[in-house]
Order: structure tokens, then C-alpha cells, then sequence
């Protein structure tokens, strides 16, 4: 229970009042989040309504995947590096070789040119709706058009181009093409301006510009009337597109297994794409490999002509050599060396092409072309030295051999290359390549986007946040105090009573001012358990302490301004007094805007300001309320000058008169820091409450008004905060300081 602030106390000063903190009040927060708990509630469903729309109208994404496999024979070096490559993370060259080519605009547009996807032409379809609608269409008819919509596509519409081919300045423009009846149809201009009228089936030229344009249908379903939109497109933008759309990667580590991807909204197209990009991958590599035998064989053309004759000649040169000397045979030794010179020839011939094969991959300082170079040297001294033992023999023997000898390696040399000739000829027939598909794309089972359940989670999480955003700054940019335990260390007064904010009392205001009729609109007669009036039962207790010492049972009721519930507050609380078998008397004493009559539905005249001015006897200004116990004395007639009759003796003599007849007398006044009457009236009155609105008064104008009511005299003895919205905050703050006040709070669920 709080101790009740002696008459005169003075406010706290602004700056001791004014200490900072950097403790973050949990319960507010949690109490704040309770009262706009239906505006997030509100905020999380339209979101949730909004992806659920989404979902409805979005256009699926399919994912079609195909896989293809890279071979290659490498050496044991080879696959030793790769594994070490591996474990950097590093792929294999050949492997991401492949992958590049497979981006490549070479095989892509080859891919491009070969489905015709420089062209597009789809239906017009009903904004929003009308795509998703013709999807969800099934059946193998066509659908009808709602609202006689003809011009648009609702479902079953297809359309194939064989032909679309348009000058450059019409690339990426889009021309609009109207189904007509049997098959026929015609081509609109962008400006709307009719191009050609033609028949399926049917290759049409136009002259456009500088240029031609050409059209040709394969096929054209659609009610007549119907509009389609025919673009054809850039072939190198379409390629662009397609390498950013198109996904290739290995599966596995050095599995040589390459997956191609591709996303887009028509499923059986994005298998197609897929399938022909492998396609024309796995064609490319077989070009490529009869490229090379075909490059052989023409090299091999070339040659064996000057081989042949070569061999020739040196046969012609034998026979003749022959022919002229005699039959000369070779002696055993001399046949024995011939055959060492032939092979030596031969494998010197062998060890040059190995050395010029390393030479493309490694430097000259590598030790196999070191090896191979000393091998070299050896057969080239092995040959100078059969030289030398040739040179030994007789003259016939020496002519003889080597005669042979060019014969010999001449026919070994022509028979390898014819050989390889005729292998050529067998690859270039039946080339494999290094690559193949093992798995074609097949048209994709379900969509991949959108994904429901993920969008509608996202939804709800941005809804709750959005939600919980949205009262921060509502709260934020009200900016008022909400907190007792705030006013109390800033003013060095004690809050009295926290008054929820109550439904009923909005209904009954609503129907105060609408209504013309003499009812009762009084909160705590017409529901007696609102928690805002069991609030102020509580307040009932507390105004012992309030009104502690005071000089007379004159309780005056003050506001900083207008529309803080003074009214209502004083209304209620008198009348929760006169439940209880006190006597009540409530004075208006806002004699500018009084408004305590509209409560029971009197009439302002006849009121206070005719007592005060002498023209009514204060017995005649006193009316029954129609609550047992309860009178009033209303504001009365609009004064010129309320403050001047607040000064006049008779205002203090009314007083004085009143409170020795009455339990408690309650005075309803204007605002404080709007006039000074509120300061006059507080300078008859026993003590004074000042209301506060939550969450509507910065601590200033509260340290203002309440500064100006002291310095006019007023015994302002505590506070009440009205109007206090979140239940959770009411029950957080209002327990320790609000007599009893979780009593108020269980209604609250009510």
C-alpha cells in the first residue's frame, strides 16, 4: 500500500528524474506485444493470404535433369595427379573441360537453332488469373470463356511455329496472331495494323522495312478470336539466357559423370532442352573424334603417293643394279647386318615420334625426353657404327645393301601407313566418341517452385514479424508513459489506480452521441463487472489515503488535457461511491465543454453557472442522477468568463454548503494546461487526482501539468492512469501498486 504524498509535495526534479537506464523492461514489451496481439494476428493472416494467393497464380517450376559420362584413357602419371587434385577440391581438367563445352555457345546453339527457341509464342491469358486458370483446365476440349472473354486463353490452347523469321529491327518484338475459323488466322502489327492473313501449313513472306518477314504454322488450337503473342528473339540473347539458366555439374568426386539441369515452366520443354543439349554435346564429340581421322586420312592421301613412289624407285635402282652386275647375293653376314640396319631405322623412326609426342606436353629438360634422347644417341652411334662395318665391305657388297636396305624400309614405311590408312577409314566409319548419355531427362513428376509449405512458412514468419513491427512503432511513435513505476519516480507521486480500457464504455460513448434520447450511459451501473469498474472499486478503497489530512471531502478530478477520460473517470467512481450507500454529489465545473449530463441524460441548463452568477439557488441546480445516492449539478449555461465566477465567493460557499451535506463531493474540471480553472478549483478542493491516458502523455506535459496545480495551490495527491490497453501490461504494472488491481486484471479475460 502506498503512503500517501504529504499536501505541497513538490514534482521530482528533471534531472534526477531523468537518469538514464539501460534495462530493457521485459514485462512492457510482453504487455505491448498481448495488446496488439489481433493487430499481429491480423498483420500474419494477410500475409498468409497473400502467399496463398501467390501460390494460386504463380507459374510452376519444373527441374528436368539429364546425365552424361566423359571417358578418356589416361595415363598412370595422370591419374596420380588427379588424385591429388582431388583433394584441393580440384576437379579433373578433362572433366571440367567438358563441363565448359557443354556451356558453350557452340553447343547450346546448336541446341538454340535445333528446337527453335529463338521463337516464343504462347496465348494471351485474363490478367492474374487467367494463367492459372488454363493450367488447372483438363479435358480434351477447349475451355469455354467466362464473360464472353474470347480474345483470351482460359485452357487447351496450342499453337507450333515451323517458321518465324523477322528483319533485325523486329527482334524481340511482339507481334499479336489471332486465330481465325478452319485453320486460318492472321498476324497484327505492334501497332495493331494487320501484316498477312494465311492458312495453316502455309509458308507466307511479307516485305517489312528493309527486310522480309516470314511465317510459317504447323498447328494453331484456339476458339476464334483468340490472341497469341509471337516474338522472336535474339539467337545470341537466347543462348545468353539459356548458359545463365542451364546447371552442369559432376556428380561425385572424379566420377567423371557430368548432370545437366534445367528449370523452367514448361515441363515437357525443359525436358526437351535438357535431352538436346546432350544430344548435341555427345554429336559435337563424335564430329570431333572423325574430325581427327579425317584430318589423318587426308594427311595420309598426301603421303602414300610420294611413299609408294619412293619405294618404287628404290626397287627400279635394286633391279637395275642387279641387272647390270648379275644376280649378287648378299653373304650370310652382310644379310645379318641388313637386317640390324632395317632395325635399327625403324626404332630410331619409333623414338623420334615418342620424343615429339612428350615434347608438345613437357620442356626438353623432363627426364622421359631425356631418356628418350639418350636412347636416340645410342641407335644413331649403333648406326655409325654398322656404317662403318658396310663401308668395310667389298663395293658390289656395299651397293647391294644399301639398295636393299632402301627397299626394305621403304616397304615397311608404305605398309604401316597403308595399314593405318585402312584403319582410319574403319574409325571414320563407326566413330565413338569419348562421351555418352546414360540417363535422358523424362518429363518432370512435380514442380520444384513454387514450394508451398516453404512459402507459406515464410509467410508466417514475416506475418509475425511484420505484425510485431508494426505495434513497436505504433507504440514507438505514441511515445507516451505507460509505465506507474515511471510516473511515480519522475513526479514522486503515487498512482492510485490503473483503469483498463473497456469495450462497453466505447459502445456506450458511441451511443451517448448518437442517440437523442434521456438514458443512462454510466459504465459502472449498466456493467457492473467491467474490469475498468472493478478498477475503480479498487480506487474506492484508495481514496482514504488520498484524501488523508485533506481540509474537506472535496475530491477535485484534473487532466493535463481533453480526451484523457476525466468524465468518465469521475462518472464512474462517483457512482461506484453512491453503490457502496455513500452520498455523492458530482459537480461539472467545466463550465466551457462540461459534459457529465450527456451521461445521464439531463440537460446542461439550470447548472452551476447559473448558481455561481446568482441566478439559481444552489437546492434548484442540485439534480437527481437516477443512481441511488448519486446527484449532479451539471456545467449550466455556456459562461463568458467561467474563471471570474470561479473566483467569486459563491463558488467556496457552494463548497463549503456541499460538503457538509454530501459523504464526498467529486468535480469534474476542465484541462490544466488548456485554462486555469482547474488551478482555481484545486484551491477549494481537499486534494486532487490528475488522470493520464496511457501511452498518450510524454513526461513533460505530465511534469507540467502537475507543476502547475501545485503552484496554484492545488493538494494534488496522487495519480490515476486511465484507458491502459494491454491487459498483461496492466496486470505487470497495476499488481504492486494498484490496491488489489489483479482482482481487475481476471475480468480481463472476459
Amino acid at each position: 500500500m502506498q503512503k500517501a504524498i504529504e499536501p505541497g509535495a513538490a514534482v521530482a526534479s528533471h534531472a534526477e528524474a531523468s537518469a538514464p537506464t539501460d534495462e530493457i523492461d521485459v514485462r512492457r514489451l510482453l504487455g505491448t506485444l498481448i495488446e496488439g496481439r489481433w493487430v499481429i494476428a491480423a498483420v500474419t493472416a494477410a500475409s498468409i493470404l497473400l502467399a496463398a494467393a501467390y501460390l494460386a497464380v504463380a507459374r510452376p517450376v519444373y527441374r528436368a535433369n539429364a546425365l552424361v559420362q566423359v571417358e578418356s584413357g589416361k595415363s598412370a602419371f595422370s591419374a596420380e595427379f588427379d588424385k591429388v587434385a582431388s583433394l584441393f577440391g580440384q576437379q579433373a581438367p578433362e572433366v571440367a573441360g567438358e563441363m565448359e563445352l557443354l556451356r558453350s555457345r557452340m553447343v547450346l546453339g546448336r541446341a538454340v537453332d535445333s528446337l527453335q527457341l529463338a521463337i516464343e509464342a504462347e496465348p494471351h491469358y485474363f490478367p492474374i488469373v487467367g494463367r492459372s486458370m488454363a493450367r488447372r483446365h483438363a479435358g480434351p476440349e477447349l475451355a469455354s470463356a467466362p464473360l464472353d472473354l474470347a480474345g483470351f486463353a482460359w485452357g487447351g490452347e496450342s499453337i507450333s511455329v515451323g517458321r518465324f523469321e523477322v528483319p533485325d529491327a523486329d527482334l524481340g518484338s511482339a507481334f499479336t496472331l489471332v486465330a481465325g475459323e478452319h485453320g486460318r488466322y492472321e498476324l497484327l502489327d505492334h501497332d495493331g495494323s494487320r501484316l498477312l492473313h494465311a492458312q495453316l501449313k502455309q509458308l507466307v513472306r511479307v516485305k517489312r522495312g528493309v527486310g522480309e518477314l516470314v511465317l510459317q504454322l504447323n498447328e494453331l488450337r484456339a476458339r476464334p478470336g483468340t490472341e497469341f503473342s509471337l516474338v522472336r528473339r535474339h539467337r545470341e540473347a537466347v543462348i545468353a539466357q539459356l548458359q545463365g539458366n542451364v546447371g552442369i555439374s559432376e556428380r561425385g568426386t572424379r566420377s567423371g559423370i557430368i548432370e545437366i539441369t534445367l528449370e523452367d515452366t514448361d515441363r515437357s520443354r525443359a525436358a526437351r532442352v535438357v535431352n538436346e543439349i546432350a544430344e548435341q554435346y555427345v554429336r559435337q564429340n563424335v564430329d570431333r573424334k572423325s574430325a581427327e581421322a579425317a584430318q589423318r586420312l587426308s594427311f595420309l592421301d598426301e603421303q602414300l603417293p610420294h611413299v609408294r613412289h619412293e619405294l618404287q624407285t628404290a626397287e627400279d635402282a635394286l633391279n637395275e643394279y642387279r641387272n647390270r652386275e648379275g644376280s649378287v647375293d648378299l653373304e650370310k653376314e652382310a644379310a645379318s647386318l641388313l637386317d640390324q640396319i632395317v632395325s635399327v631405322d625403324q626404332n630410331l623412326t619409333k623414338l623420334r615420334q615418342e620424343r615429339e609426342a612428350l615434347i608438345r606436353r613437357f620442356t626438353a629438360a623432363h627426364p622421359s625426353v631425356v631418356t628418350i634422347d639418350a636412347q636416340i644417341h645410342d641407335l644413331q652411334q649403333l648406326a655409325e657404327r654398322m656404317e662403318k662395318q658396310v663401308r668395310s665391305l667389298p663395293q658390289t657388297q656395299q651397293q647391294i645393301l644399301r639398295l636393299k636396305r632402301d627397299v626394305e624400309v621403304s616397304t615397311t614405311l608404305y605398309t604401316g601407313m597403308l595399314d593405318t590408312y585402312q584403319q582410319l577409314q574403319v574409325v571414320k566409319a563407326g566413330t565413338l566418341g569419348d562421351v555418352r548419355i546414360i540417363d535422358r531427362a523424362v518429363l518432370p513428376l512435380g514442380a520444384v517452385k513454387p514450394n508451398a509449405g516453404r512459402v507459406l512458412m515464410i509467410a508466417l514468419l514475416l506475418g509475425i514479424a511484420g505484425g510485431v513491427g508494426l505495434v513497436l512503432l505504433a507504440r514507438m511513435l505514441r511515445g507516451g508513459v505507460a509505465d506507474p513505476e515511471l510516473i511515480e519516480r519522475h513526479l514522486g507521486l503515487p498512482v492510485y489506480a490503473t483503469v483498463l480500457h473497456s469495450r462497453m464504455q466505447q459502445k456506450l460513448h458511441s451511443s451517448m452521441r448518437r442517440v437523442a434520447t434521456r438514458e443512462n450511459y454510466v459504465l459502472a451501473d449498466a456493467d457492473p463487472q467491467d474490469p475498468a469498474v472493478e478498477s475503480l472499486r479498487n480506487l474506492r478503497t484508495a481514496l482514504h489515503f488520498a484524501t488523508l489530512g485533506a481540509e474537506s471531502n472535496v475530491l477535485m478530478i484534473a487532466g493535463p488535457m481533453s480526451g484523457v477520460g476525466k468524465s468518465f473517470i469521475t462518472v464512474n467512481l462517483a457512482t461506484v461511491l453512491a453503490m457502496s450507500g455513500k452520498r455523492v454529489l458530482m459537480i461539472d465545473g467545466d463550465m466551457r465543454r462540461g459534459c457529465l449530463h450527456e451521461y445521464f441524460g439531463r440537460s446542461r441548463e439550470n447548472g452551476l453557472s447559473e448558481a455561481l452568477a446568482g441566478a439559481l439557488p444552489l437546492e434548484q441546480a442540485i439534480q437527481a442522477s437516477g443512481v441511488e445516492h448519486l446527484d449532479l449539478v451539471t456545467s449550466g449555461s455556456i459562461a463568458p468568463a467561467p474563471a471570474e465566477l470561479l473566483l467569486h465567493s459563491r463558488f467556496s460557499e457552494l463548497l463549503t454548503e456541499v460538503s457538509r451535506t454530501y459523504d464526498y463531493v467529486l468535480i469534474d474540471t476542465p484541462p490544466v494546461l488548456a485554462v486555469a480553472d482547474a488551478g482555481i478549483i484545486g484551491r477549494f478542493a481537499g486534494a486532487a487526482l490528475l488522470v493520464l491516458q496511457a501511452e498518450r502523455h510524454p513526461l513533460r506535459q505530465v511534469e507540467h501539468a502537475a507543476k502547475r496545480l501545485q503552484l496554484a495551490g492545488a493538494n494534488l495527491r496522487g495519480v490515476l492512469l486511465n484507458d491502459l490497453r494491454s491487459a498483461a501490461a496492466s496486470y505487470a504494472y497495476g499488481y504492486s501498486y494498484g490496491y488489489g488491481y489483479g482482482y481487475g486484471y481476471r475480468y480481463a479475460g472476459k
